[in-house]
């Protein structure tokens, strides 16, 4: 009893660091901080030790590539080994393993919990910037030394709360959204509670003041209106009432908000996104040399930390160099704001984009999968680490694996 008392704790405290998943009580210099993979991780070996662990053919690879990621190495390209990306893998490995077997498990109290401790940050982050900044020093780590700030080259620049920068909280707010929505299709919140959990997502959508965050929403607003059980007649008010709302807050905020800005040319012209935004073009060109990384036959990838080494003459061999400047990528490393996915295609070809591939295929039978799964999918191709935990406790619980454990902690 004891053994299953702990372990709940474990998995619930996983769940409430998953909601704020850049902060830590002894954080390290990386974004993404140790809790929740630590916790995963001793869960998994609570369950090993218990000799509690099935893993599936799915599972199996997952480890697999997990284990090339750390030491595929290739001796006759230029890389970087960086100790975060390399366990990206590990880790995500073990939050999918607890997040699938234990989802239902869950306290959706830790979860609420999270959110609101973000919530109450971004609050003394706007109204007190200052006491914001003092508190950072008994937290150990620099958020942002300011509440909302405006930069002539960008416009008004939103909150951070408890992220890394103002995208991360934007990428939060959806995953707020996402969380309340499953919970109360599963019946585990009233819509009263799902109302709070909408209601603090989109104040920290508006708050992040992000394109990243735009964009996800608006993909996450369609998403809701075609796979919803709506009737048609509804799905097409839907879709005009947003529409409308949109083109409004075009002509109200004009260039003064880089999100609605990058929304807006992401709408009125796509192709012109990646070309005038670096932000953009830096992950899309990331994407687009993992593939043709691929096609010029590296079958398995290049090896790790290979992409800014070889994207130059990865480009200088297609059309790409015609479409963008080949020597941005190199400039992007110092960043490291390259897409997830075109970082990993690059690394580990086609192995990786088999796990991908798989991880999509497993969806739960339910009306709402859909809705959750496609948005996240933005979370790996823009500038997410592959190791950001939500992506992986929303894939894990809506992966077919979730219902099968219902009764066994």
């Amino acid at each position: 009893m004891d053994f299953k008392i702990h372990k709940s704790l474990l998995i619930n405290l996983a769940a409430f660091f998953c909601m704020i998943p850049y902060f830590a009580p002894f954080p390290t210099e990386s974004d993404i901080q140790y809790p929740v993979p630590l916790l995963c991780g001793l869960i998994f070996l609570f369950d090993l030790f218990r000799k509690n662990i099935r893993l599936n053919s799915f599972e199996l690879y997952f480890l697999f590539i997990s284990f090339i990621s750390l030491v595929y190495i290739n001796p006759f390209i230029d890389y970087e080994y960086l100790i975060p990306k390399r366990i990206a893998l590990l880790s995500a490995f073990f939050i999918f393993y607890v997040f699938s077997r234990y989802w239902l498990f869950i306290n959706p109290k830790y979860l609420l919990a999270g959110m609101l401790l973000n919530l109450l940050a971004c609050i003394v982050q706007m109204l007190s910037p200052e006491i914001f900044e003092y508190s950072q020093a008994f937290i150990g780590r620099d958020f942002t030394m300011s509440g909302f700030s405006y930069l002539p080259s960008v416009g008004w620049r939103g909150l951070t709360g408890l992220s890394a920068e103002p995208a991360y909280l934007g990428g939060l707010s959806i995953v707020y959204f996402l969380v309340g929505y499953i919970l109360w299709n599963e019946q585990r919140i009233s819509l009263k509670t799902f109302s709070f959990f909408s209601a603090i997502a989109l104040t920290l959508n508006l708050a992040s003041l992000t394109g990243t965050s735009a964009i996800m929403g608006l993909i996450l607003i369609l998403f809701l209106i075609l796979f919803s059980k709506k009737s048609f007649q509804s799905k097409l008010t839907y879709f005009f009432v947003t529409f409308f709302f949109l083109i409004l807050l075009f002509d109200i905020l004009g260039g003064s908000y880089r999100s609605f800005t990058i929304l807006e040319l992401a709408i009125r012209e796509p192709s012109a996104l990646f070309s005038l935004d670096y932000s953009s073009s830096l992950r899309m060109m990331s994407i687009l040399v993992g593939f043709e990384s691929i096609i010029q036959g590296n079958i398995f990838g290049n090896g790790v930390g290979t992409l800014a080494y070889v994207a130059s003459d990865i480009m200088a061999d297609s059309k790409l160099k015609d479409l963008f400047i080949p020597s941005i990528m190199e400039q992007g490393r110092e960043r490291e704001s390259f897409s997830a996915l075109g970082l990993y295609i690059t690394e580990l070809g086609i192995l990786f984009l088999i796990l991908i591939i798989w991880l999509y295929s497993r969806p739960m039978k339910s009306h709402y999968t859909k809705i959750v799964r496609a948005p996240i999918f933005l979370f790996i191709v823009s500038a997410f680490s592959l190791l950001f935990p939500p992506f992986w406790m929303l894939i894990a619980a809506t992966d077919k694996r979730s219902t099968f454990f219902k009764n066994k902690l």
